[in-house]
């Protein structure tokens, strides 16, 4: 008899787990201390540890074969039970044993949630920025006005007269 009524979703299949006579959670937080120069422990953060779910089972013996390819196979999972959800699990660990009855196995399934991070970033346009440098005079005396060189959104700086070089990068 089951304690729970227990469903494992992955790749929009839905299988429920109707043989469970024991389900067990690890749920829990780090507080790691640290000594002070003045030699005090101070706790500055905590750590969330992954949710652990154990279950332990009666399952048909082709049943076995499909957990087994979702472990290999490093699948992420939904649990979903009658206490909890946790939206991403893999299978850790899977342990069977072959049971009384012909066509099914005693089997400890252990489930553990796999924190992912998500990125934000923001996105921010640069305007075009053009420089134009003083005329500079040459050895003969005549004054001329050096090439205007232009600084794109990337970065890179661009030479409007051709031909000619650029030896850095505007900034």
């Amino acid at each position: 008899m089951a304690t729970e009524d227990i469903v494992l979703i992955y790749d929009n299949v839905r299988t429920v787990l109707e043989t469970i006579s024991e389900v067990s959670y690890s749920d829990s937080l780090e507080v790691p201390q640290h000594k002070t120069a003045a030699q005090y422990s101070i706790s500055d953060h905590i750590i969330q540890n992954p949710v652990s779910v154990t279950l332990k089972m009666t399952v048909l013996k082709k049943d076995i074969d499909t957990l087994v390819s979702l472990k290999n196979q490093k699948k992420r999972l939904k649990f979903i039970s009658e206490t909890r959800v946790v939206d991403t699990v893999v299978i850790s660990a899977l342990n069977y044993s072959e049971g009384s009855s012909i066509n099914t196995c005693s089997a400890t399934l252990k489930l553990q949630e796999v924190i992912t991070a998500t990125i934000e970033s923001a996105s921010e346009s640069l305007e075009i920025l053009t420089a134009k440098p003083e005329k500079s005079v040459t050895a003969s005396g005549s004054s001329s006005s050096p090439e205007e060189k232009t600084t794109t959104t990337d970065g890179i700086t661009e030479i409007i007269e051709s031909g000619d070089t650029v030896e850095g990068m505007l900034g």
